[in-house]
């Protein structure tokens, strides 16, 4: 069939009627069924089926919680044992052994972070803000008294002192912190007070340039030297400072706005 097709649409025509015979007609090719099966069965194992998840019964529930307070980890014949009685397969008994640890440290960890000062929860992987720890009266005048004795305290002394007043050792560290700096803080604008207000108020204020005031000769002059050269040497200018009793800068400056001012 395919030959046929092919020779037909390939050869020269010999009439000229041949042509009509062949307008408007669609090059029409028959395919085998088995192709097309083929590629339905392709596109099947392409996408991928989606893992059924097994509905436990509360009695199965029930009776996996029992051996899991018991036994964490199960061997494989344990596991096939309990497959039989619960009517279940092997597999699904080994994932829910394995959901139920990774369970179990999710809940040791949220315990153990709200066991902890807020501050020591946000040191997650997801960085939080910090949150400020907020002392009560009595812990801040017990913190105080500490501090007129020992501005600086040890690792035994600063988890004594956390225990007795129920706050975290990483939160009295910080407290001393926070309060050696303030003490050198105070320290400091006292000793700003006692000098002298003039000497504070005075700022570093830059002296503006004077600037040079030229003469009508010293003008003219310099005109006729720029008339005759815009650019001007080192040793040129020198020359011209020591005619007009100036400095060598002035010149040097003079030249520089006079170009400018050209360009203008």
């Amino acid at each position: 069939m395919m030959q046929n097709l092919l020779l037909t649409s390939f050869t020269p025509l010999k009439n000229k009627n041949e042509i009509t015979c062949w307008e408007n007609r669609p090059f029409q090719t028959v395919w085998p069924e088995n192709v097309q099966q083929n590629k339905k069965d392709i596109t099947k194992t392409i996408k991928k089926r989606k893992r059924v998840r097994t509905a436990f019964t509360t009695q199965q529930i029930e009776a996996l919680e029992k051996i899991y307070s018991s036994n964490k980890y199960v061997s494989s014949k344990e596991r096939a044992a309990i497959a039989n009685t619960l009517k279940i397969s092997d597999r699904t008994v080994k994932i829910w052994f394995q959901n139920r640890r990774m369970k179990a440290k999710k809940e040791s960890y949220e315990s153990s972070c709200d066991s902890t000062n807020e501050s020591d929860i946000t040191k997650t992987i997801k960085k939080h803000k910090r949150f400020r720890t907020a002392f009560k009266t009595q812990q801040i005048e017990a913190l105080e008294k500490i501090y007129s004795s020992n501005k600086y305290v040890s690792s035994g002394e600063r988890a004594a002192i956390a225990n007795s007043l129920k706050i975290c050792d990483r939160s009295v560290k910080i407290w001393f912190q926070n309060r050696r700096r303030k003490a050198k803080r105070e320290s400091s604008e006292s000793s700003c007070d006692s000098s002298n207000d003039s000497d504070i108020t005075k700022p570093i204020k830059k002296r503006k340039r004077v600037r040079t005031a030229f003469k009508t000769q010293q003008i003219e002059a310099l005109e006729k030297i720029y008339s005759t050269y815009n650019y001007v040497s080192s040793a040129e200018r020198a020359e011209i400072a020591n005619r007009l009793k100036i400095s060598e800068r002035s010149v040097k400056i003079w030249f520089q706005n006079k170009r400018s001012k050209a360009k203008r």
